[in-house]
Formats: C-alpha cells, sequence, structure tokens
C-alpha cells in the first residue's frame, strides 16, 4: 500500500514491480494527491484524446489502467463523485501520449502552493490546518475560485 496518482510516480518503477515478483497486490492511497486533483474542469480541465476531463478523472485512469494496482482508494463527498470515479472503469485506458500529458498536467497543477498535502507539519501546536490552509491558498491563486471543489 502507497502512495500513487500522477505526481508521486516512483512506485511505477520500484515497489510495484516488487509486488508482482511475488504475487502481491498493491493498494493505492493519495489517488488524488490529497486533494491537488480535486479542482473544477472549468479551472483546470485535463485535455484528452476526447476533450477535456475532471483532473481527478484523469488520475483515476492513469492509476486504474496500470496492471501494477489492485486497489484505488479516494476520499469522496458525494454519491456523484463515486459515481464519475466508478464511470472511470468503462473508459479506455490513456494512449502513450495521454499519460505523458496527464503527468505534465499534473506536475503543474500540484505547483499551486507548494504543498503536497502530506501531513508532515501537523500537528500543528496552534491547531492550525497547515495542508487545508495551503489547499485553500492554492484554489484563490492559481484556480481563482473561492468554492471549494468537487471532483466535477
Amino acid at each position: 500500500m502507497g502512495h500513487y496518482n500522477p505526481i508521486f510516480r516512483n512506485v511505477e518503477d520500484s515497489i510495484i514491480p516488487v509486488t508482482r515478483k511475488y504475487k502481491r497486490g498493491y493498494i493505492v492511497i493519495s489517488s488524488l494527491a490529497c486533494g491537488i486533483f480535486s479542482v473544477p474542469v472549468k479551472t483546470h480541465p485535463f485535455l484528452l484524446n476526447e476533450g477535456p476531463v475532471p483532473a481527478a478523472v484523469a488520475s483515476f485512469r492513469y492509476i486504474l489502467f496500470n496492471k501494477g494496482t489492485d486497489v484505488v482508494l479516494a476520499g469522496v463527498r458525494s454519491a456523484d463523485e463515486v459515481e464519475e470515479l466508478v464511470a472511470v472503469l468503462d473508459d479506455k485506458p490513456l494512449s502513450k501520449e495521454e499519460k505523458a500529458s496527464v503527468v505534465l498536467n499534473s506536475l503543474e497543477l500540484g505547483k499551486g502552493s507548494g504543498c503536497t498535502q502530506c501531513g508532515v507539519c501537523m500537528p500543528c501546536p496552534e491547531g492550525i490546518d497547515i495542508p487545508l490552509y495551503y489547499r485553500y491558498l492554492t484554489y484563490i491563486k492559481e484556480y481563482k475560485t473561492y468554492e471549494y471543489p468537487s471532483l466535477t
């Protein structure tokens, strides 16, 4: 089990092959990069061959069609978000070009605040949710929105 998404890809060439070698599964956590991919499609669309898709959908397609992943966990806030992500199972795998595009878009998206939402700074002795602060700061500065985004 570990972090895996289009920003944090280091397990592709290290841990996932070892889990396959020993016939073990790999459970993906942080598939939405601790909320980084929860941006509205209107402010940061990922352009794939079929057109713009939400960052969360692009991330799920990137992860789900990797033959080394067995279970993908995601924090969702509504039944609509569950349905949207489950619908990814009916999509086709990303082409090499689309994968490269998703990685580049993801790296750009992850630059917003410089915060990866890893939680190393927590607990804050002053009781401040530092990752949440940086997430909101990114929404305001980079995506010009004051709304807490949903996956769509």
